[in-house]
């Protein structure tokens, strides 16, 4: 009951045009400031249930937000009119009440029953297994403002719809009927680092995409276009054909599929009630989501009133790694490999080796150009537990002891390479 309640409710909602009209005698900083908060006013609108046209024409109300010396004027305009005025304050502050009294002149002042003169071919954007991109969003609203489109927040079955899937930096798209669910990938646009730039290059691709959507593949008639027949074709012999090295065709990417990745780290090991510093380097080869190998090197620096402590870790295995939201991956590893301790009283040093195993777990979120920002949360248990004593005799008190578990704790960054 409650689903088809909400169906009904963003089924009356009218379709709405968004305009800026920023002040003429201020700098340029406020033009910018007024086309960017017009993207987020019209992905807002979006997220509320409103189809956003690109013209008034095509739309059942107008909303107009207009730079004032004192703040700003919002106004919605459809079979009646209604304005209200916003105070100057933060950005963040001052945009959503924009959004508050946009929605409260759109519902007082337009009627989704009534027509439209020009109806515009409506476009709806899907994010495939994430959420969406709001820098994308916006910088749709920005570029076709003048695309002739209606960007459509509950598509019909006759309007086009896009599914984005991203790859890392890049993204597979599809383009088809709504009525179709989502096509196959047809393109690969690049997104880049997410910076606003780059997601006014990504849109522009998909705004050149939708105008020219490519056109399925028909047999070609080369006797109508004055060319040979079939035949004469097949008898003609093979052409010899010639490439200079450097003339070579570069080869197509297309979304990344494995990566190397190195990476550093720091922070704690927990030995039963000591704790102790933690440094960690790594390296992993694989693919982005499903299986990898990781190598892992790690020490661990202690001391007792008179030994002094290090423990060096040396693991390799296999992981498995999967994307988590937009930004977000998580990788699980199985480390099996050996311990050095090494130990010094004084001017003497020795050594002792044991089996090691590491179950590592690591979330990290993707900052730009294939930097991870990591949390690694590291338990792992070695074949022997260490006890130092004061002297020589076991009777003697101990100076320094450790487990032969440890969980380790560390905030660190990487760095990947695509492979393939």
């Amino acid at each position: 009951m409650s689903a088809l309640l909400l169906s009904l409710m963003l089924a009356s909602r009218p379709t709405v045009a968004v305009e800026v009209h920023p002040d003429p005698f201020v700098d340029a900083g406020d033009h910018a400031r007024l086309t960017a908060m017009r993207g987020w006013l019209v992905r807002r609108l979006l997220e509320e249930g409103y189809d956003v046209a690109a013209e008034p024409r095509g739309a059942q109300g107008v909303v107009r937000v207009r730079a004032v010396p004192d703040g700003l004027v919002v106004s919605a305009e459809g079979r009646a009119r209604r304005s209200f005025a916003v105070e100057p304050g933060p950005d963040a502050v001052q945009r959503l009440e924009v959004l508050h009294r946009a929605i409260q002149g759109v519902e007082q002042a337009c009627d989704a029953e009534d027509a439209i003169a020009e109806p515009e071919p409506g476009v709806a954007l899907r994010f495939v297994d994430a959420p969406a991109d709001d820098g994308l969003l916006e910088a749709m609203a920005e570029v076709g403002h003048h695309a002739g489109f209606t960007l459509s927040a509950r598509p019909s079955s006759v309007d086009t719809l896009v599914c984005i899937e991203r790859r890392g930096a890049l993204a597979e798209v599809g383009i088809g009927p709504a009525a179709d669910d989502c096509s196959p990938p047809q393109l690969v646009v690049e997104l880049g680092d997410g910076s606003p730039d780059a997601s006014r290059r990504a849109a522009r691709q998909l705004l050149d995409a939708l105008r020219s959507p490519p056109e399925p593949a028909g047999e070609l008639d080369l006797e109508a276009l004055g060319g040979p027949s079939g035949r004469e074709l097949l008898d003609a012999p093979a052409p010899s054909v010639t490439r200079e090295r450097d003339e070579e065709l570069p080869p197509m990417h297309g979304p990344p599929r494995a990566e190397a990745r190195l990476g550093a780290s720091a922070g704690v090991a927990m030995r039963g009630r000591f704790v102790d510093p933690l440094v960690q380097a790594g390296w992993r080869m694989g693919r982005l989501e499903g299986v990898g190998g990781r190598l892992s090197a790690s020490a661990v620096p202690s001391s007792g009133h008179s030994v002094l402590v290090v423990d060096l870790r040396l693991v390799i295995g296999p992981d498995w790694g999967l994307r988590v939201g937009r930004r977000g991956h998580l990788d699980v590893a199985a480390l099996v490999g050996t311990d050095l301790h090494t130990f010094g009283v004084g001017d003497r040093t020795a050594g002792d080796v044991a089996f090691a195993a590491e179950l590592p777990v690591t979330y990290s979120i993707e900052l730009r150009n294939w930097t991870r920002l990591h949390l690694i949360v590291d338990p792992g248990i070695g074949s022997s537990s260490w006890e130092h004593r004061v002297g020589l005799v076991r009777e003697s008190g101990v100076d320094w002891r450790r487990p032969a578990w440890r969980v380790g704790l560390a905030v660190g960054i990487t760095h990947g390479w695509r492979i393939e």
